[in-house]
């Protein structure tokens, strides 16, 4: 399908809305998984055991990856048939929804622990919705309009990289709030404050993205009426084993960072076995964020020079090798060691976001990516999720808390990296294939 060619100034204009959204939506996950660590568990999770609040930690944290196949499902098929600008902005105003009713929530003291957690999981699942139509949205959109570069992997690889610049924003505003603020500031009032910096910002991207254009590919579909009745069934139909070859992969690239990182099951480990504070936690997660956007980086050049497939097998083989040594780190008393092993792990980890958007989203056509591409990143999600709600619960209960659980969770982690490194390899490479 020949199809109009963006000008360079609008597809930057793309990349960087893009990019925001995914900055904004990953600071709000991080600052909602770190006070779901850090602090619900003092004033929403009152009168429970200590293994019941991690697990309704690791639960509140584990919910958003559950809804998020239900955004991709019903923003793909808008987006198919409607076009990927105004997905891009609803999916940010159930963001701002779902982080805005938690930061207004009142404490278990007031409204009680059951209508508390209740509440935490529903604003926490629209946020799931939004999150899980924001990705493929903003991937969808990117591809389209830098369809003809040779730097496509680099190009979209801002969109991933915007989780490690929100990770970084937002371990940084928590380190300042856990810093300026006393504890006991900081559980009554203060651990708000960065959700309400959320919301601003989120008001801001909306504005922004209220001011871009539609795909060219897209328009161009939408001209020839070429458009999809139903487009994810489409998809399936004709990648449904692609779909299958990509599970493992979008479960390693979501969900081992956001259980061996910047989750709240992580922080509950290292807070067992070190006498750390909030803010040193946070602060070992920027430091991982931070240097993890230069990984990410490196990544996406290198992807459009040897391909999508081997820089994901190389990310895959590093995590591998070093979770294990990672496992010993983290049960040293050093907090020093800690966070080197964090920065390593993570920068492993995040070598693959920076040929994530395109290697699933070419996979897929214009008539059906936004679909076809959001649901297989999202069955990672949804396998994450589960994980996260059943899996992971069980074994801090059988293991009788959470340090002695996280060997076996790092057999988990190993043996997603494994099946990446087997299933990718049966992908077709896409880097020297036109964006149709």
């Amino acid at each position: 399908m020949e199809a109009n060619v963006a000008s360079d100034k609008s597809a930057t204009k793309v990349i960087v809305a893009s990019a925001l959204g995914t900055i904004v939506d990953y600071y709000d996950l991080f600052i909602v998984t770190t006070a779901a660590s850090l602090v619900w568990p003092t004033i929403f999770f009152t009168g429970l055991s200590a293994a019941a609040k991690v697990s309704l930690s690791v639960i509140t944290f584990g919910i958003t990856y559950v809804s998020r196949p239900l955004g991709a499902i019903i923003f793909g098929h808008f987006g198919d048939r409607i076009g990927r600008r105004n997905m891009m902005v609803w999916t940010l105003i159930l963001t701002v929804i779902g982080v805005g009713g938690i930061a207004a929530l009142p404490p278990s003291s007031v409204v009680g622990v059951a209508i508390g957690v209740g509440a935490i999981v529903l604003f926490r699942i629209i946020q799931g919705i939004g999150l899980g139509g924001e990705w493929p949205a903003a991937s969808s959109l990117s591809i389209e309009y830098v369809s003809r570069s040779k730097k496509r992997a680099f190009l979209t690889g801002w969109i991933q990289n915007g989780a490690n610049i929100g990770l970084l924003f937002a371990s940084l505003v928590f380190t300042f709030v856990s810093t300026v603020f006393t504890k006991a500031e900081l559980l009554a009032y203060a651990w708000r404050i960065p959700f309400i910096i959320g919301v601003v910002i989120l008001g801001i991207a909306i504005f922004i993205r209220l001011r871009i254009e539609e795909s060219p590919l897209f328009r161009e579909l939408k001209k020839e009426n070429k458009v999809e009745r139903l487009p994810l069934i489409d998809s399936i139909k004709d990648k449904w084993k692609t779909m299958l070859l990509l599970l493992p992969t979008t479960f390693f690239v979501i969900g081992a960072p956001g259980i061996f990182v910047s989750g709240p099951y992580v922080l509950d480990v290292v807070t067992a076995s070190h006498a750390a504070t909030d803010a040193q936690l946070s602060l070992a997660v920027s430091a991982a964020s931070g240097l993890a956007i230069l990984w990410a980086l490196l990544g996406s050049f290198l992807g459009d020079k040897f391909g999508r497939r081997g820089l994901m097998i190389l990310s895959s083989v590093l995590v591998i090798i070093f979770l294990y040594p990672f496992e010993l780190l983290v049960k040293t008393d050093s907090y020093a060691l800690f966070v080197v092993g964090l920065v390593l792990l993570n920068g492993f980890f995040k070598i693959a976001d920076g040929v994530t958007p395109a290697l699933i989203s070419e996979q897929f056509e214009t008539r059906y990516r936004f679909s076809g591409a959001g649901f297989a990143y999202q069955l990672g999600s949804l396998a994450l999720g589960i994980i996260s709600i059943t899996l992971i619960p069980f074994i801090v209960s059988y293991s009788g808390g959470v340090t002695n659980s996280f060997g076996p969770i790092v057999i988990v982690g190993i043996i997603s990296a494994i099946l990446t490194v087997i299933t990718v390899a049966v992908i077709p490479e896409t880097v020297n294939k036109p964006v149709k």
